[in-house]
């Protein structure tokens, strides 16, 4: 299960930076 969970967290993650990125660029 904890693997299973990691991958869905580092995408969360990533989503997230990716939305302040765009934040930032706007």
């Amino acid at each position: 299960v904890g693997i299973q969970h990691k991958p869905s967290e580092m995408k969360l993650k990533t989503s997230n930076f990716v939305c302040v990125n765009v934040q930032k660029n706007q």
